[in-house]
């Protein structure tokens, strides 16, 4: 039997596709339209009918490509593609300055007394190499630390935005079960207190009226409004349910969007629907106005005396309401399938700066600090410029020295590349500079001591020292500018993880609540059409049946028993599900979490700490994960006397003792400030221990 899942092996022409894909192929272009034609040209107008022409002329695009494959290939391991044109432009022309260096000086030792321009223009590449080299590392630097520094002010304005999305939740949560409280005593038990007080002075008819009416004018549409079962159909059916208050005008690719599902989220319907309920007309009717608008759905409403405000649910749906003008306002909703805009929570609690300077020592000790290919790369490109400086009139007369000055320091920076640095302190960075000033002068020294010896006639004063000056120049200036370019990429790209998490955590979080809301009025709207409606429809009955002393029983247990059950389960029901929502928030791949904690306790008694302490805890593992490598997280959040204490212990490899603070550590620094708090960060029995405490107050966390 053959097997069918064999590992496909790619075709000539996928292969040949794929290289044409690749980074080579511009410079190898390029150095193909430069070097054929003028080899040609020497072909015709200067052999000297000698074999050794040919084969000079032959050698150097040959060598010219093969360079720029090598410098590609070096690029590809030490460098990152430009981020703009002028970055991939300055990466072309690396690319193809030391090959065409290259291609002239060989051309020069062979033809510079038929062709004197050769040595000129190999003079000139020198330079051009030497500016397009300054440029592409002051570029690259300066380009990484922008888009690390822009990354990091994101990342810190989502921690900030977050913390404010989180209290935006807390006051959601509240405010959700006072609403429903509110409808049950103004609508339901409102209304039976008043036939409650009129029923020994009415007849059974008239009470039975009273109820039937209540039944009609107040539960059944109040059971609609809670939660339309047309809104299964789409929000213009259910807008048209509530009755001929409300005129509706929209384009017919408003109609086929709503009926498509296409219009607006299923969580963001509700919220729509909620506020145009509660639009109160001037006359007879509100007159509302549905376009779409690119991202957004416009809902603009004329004839309003009066609405309500969005309240932190709506908000969390990412809607936005502006009052146009007196009797005109205006609601504005995000489309299916687009991320609502950024929610600013009004009067939230002072944020601290979190800070927005990429970088610090961790730039400079990402690793591999020191590595092969860039010890290579920078001696490969950096040839042509120390031709220029030793002001050698024919380049190759000393390549053998060039070559030298490539491969020594390659062979040198081999073990130094073994050797470990603390990441992220001053004490590694200092590490890291000393390693590459220490190659730059040992390979200078190795290099003057083989030209002595193999090669006295190069070995003058000055050529020395300007090998010492190149070799710094290189190796001391140049390569720690690399590091701390691929620290800063390092950096960004760790710096987008955490914030697509934080994205995908407040968009999974608002996701959740938005899920409840809508859960929680069909369960309240199910609850008082069955349960109590059922039951006010019962009593009218034995009410006209001349029962009365059986409906005045069922009455004061409606009033007395039901209701405040009702508002009891209710209350728990929700409760339960902010509690298992926050229990499921502690989700970091990679990274097994066990939580001891008794969240069930705190989270009634001060959502707004439990939410900060749940950051903390999210915090620690994420960066437990991401810097510490571990597997295994313990979360215990204890009290002991008047403390409160939340301890995270970790596996991982744990901080540097000097390590610089970033984000998760200003995050601790704030929680301790606002709850006049502390924390410490220590290594204890091979484990990574965060411990924070704080003041209990009232109540607290059981031992």
């Amino acid at each position: 039997m053959s097997d069918t899942s064999a590992t496909h092996k790619p075709g000539f022409g996928e292969r040949l596709w794929t290289f044409l894909k690749s980074p080579a192929i511009k410079p190898m272009t390029l150095a193909l339209a430069i070097t054929v034609p003028i080899s040609i040209l020497m072909v015709l107008t200067g052999i000297r009918n000698q074999r050794s022409d040919l084969a000079y002329i032959a050698l150097a695009p040959l060598a010219t490509w093969a360079l720029v494959i090598l410098i590609v290939w070096l690029q590809l391991q030490v460098d990152t593609v430009g981020a703009t044109a002028f970055g991939r432009a300055l990466q072309v022309a690396v690319a193809i300055a030391t090959p065409l260096w290259l291609y002239v000086a060989i051309l020069a030792w062979w033809g510079s007394e038929v062709f004197p321009i050769l040595t000129s223009l190999q003079t000139a590449l020198g330079y051009l190499s030497m500016v397009i080299g300054i440029m592409w590392v002051i570029a690259g630097t300066f380009g990484a630390w922008r888009r690390a520094s822009h990354t990091r002010n994101q990342l810190a304005h989502s921690v900030r935005m977050q913390e404010q999305f989180n209290e935006l939740l807390t006051q959601a949560e509240k405010e959700r079960f006072t609403e429903y409280r509110t409808v049950i005593a103004s609508k339901v038990v409102g209304s039976l207190d008043r036939v409650m007080q009129s029923w020994n002075d009415s007849t059974n008819e008239v009470l039975a009226s009273q109820l039937e009416n209540l039944t009609d004018k107040v539960m059944r549409p109040l059971a609609h409004q809670l939660h339309p079962v047309t809104l299964r159909v789409g929000l213009i059916p259910s807008i048209r349910s509530l009755g001929s208050g409300y005129r509706l005008d929209f384009d017919s690719n408003v109609t086929d969007l709503d009926e498509s599902g296409q219009l607006l989220d299923p969580a963001v319907t509700p919220q729509v629907f909620r506020w145009v309920r509660n639009l109160n007309p001037e006359g007879t009717s509100v007159t509302i106005t549905i376009r779409c608008h690119g991202d957004d759905v416009i809902f603009s409403a004329v004839g309003v005396a009066n609405g309500r405000d969005l309240d932190p649910i709506q908000r969390v749906a990412g809607l936005r309401s502006e009052q146009v003008a007196p009797g005109r306002c205006r609601l504005i909703a995000p489309r299916a399938g687009t991320t609502p805009p950024e929610m600013i929570l009004e009067n939230a609690h002072p944020q601290k700066q979190s800070p927005v300077s990429g970088g610090g020592w961790g730039v400079l000790t990402s690793p591999p600090v020191v590595s092969v290919p860039l010890v290579l790369y920078i001696g490969v490109v950096s040839a042509p410029i120390t031709s220029v400086v030793r002001r050698d009139e024919v380049g190759v007369e000393a390549l053998w020295i060039t070559i030298l000055g490539v491969i020594i320091p390659a062979l040198i920076a081999w073990p130094l590349s073994r050797i470990n640095v603390k990441t992220g302190t001053r004490q590694g960075a200092l590490v890291v500079l000393a390693l590459w000033l220490g190659l730059a002068i040992f390979s200078a020294t190795v290099i003057n001591a083989v030209i002595a010896f193999f090669a006295p006639v190069y070995s003058t004063v000055i050529g020395n020292i300007l090998r010492f000056v190149g070799s710094f120049s290189r190796y001391a200036i140049a390569g720690p500018s690399f590091t701390v370019t691929r620290g800063f990429i390092s950096q960004t790209k760790q710096d987008e993880i955490g914030l697509q998490a934080r994205k995908a955590e407040t968009k999974r979080k608002r996701a959740d609540l938005l899920g409840l809301a809508d859960d929680t009025d069909r369960f309240l709207a199910e609850a008082l059409h069955r349960t109590v409606q059922g039951r006010i429809a019962a009593i009218a009955l034995l009410l006209r049946l001349d029962r009365r002393s059986e409906a005045e029983q069922e009455m004061e247990l409606l009033a007395q028993n039901t209701l405040p059950e009702l508002e009891a389960k209710l209350g728990e029901w929700m409760q339960a599900e902010s509690v298992n929502e926050h229990d499921s928030s502690f989700t970091v791949p990679g990274l097994e979490i066990i939580d001891n904690s008794d969240w069930h306790t705190l989270i009634p008694q001060d959502p707004a700490l439990a939410e900060r302490l749940r950051s903390v805890v999210h915090e620690s593992a994420v960066n437990a994960r991401r810097h510490g490598h571990s597997s295994v997280m313990n979360v215990h959040l204890t009290r002991s006397g008047s403390q409160l204490i939340l301890t995270c212990s970790d596996n991982g490899s744990g901080p540097d003792p000097d390590s610089i603070p970033g984000l998760g550590s200003a995050l601790l620094d704030e929680v301790s400030s606002i709850y006049a708090g502390s924390w410490i960060l220590k290594r204890e029995n091979g484990n990574t221990i965060m411990r924070m405490e704080m003041p209990a107050g009232t109540g607290g966390i059981s031992h």
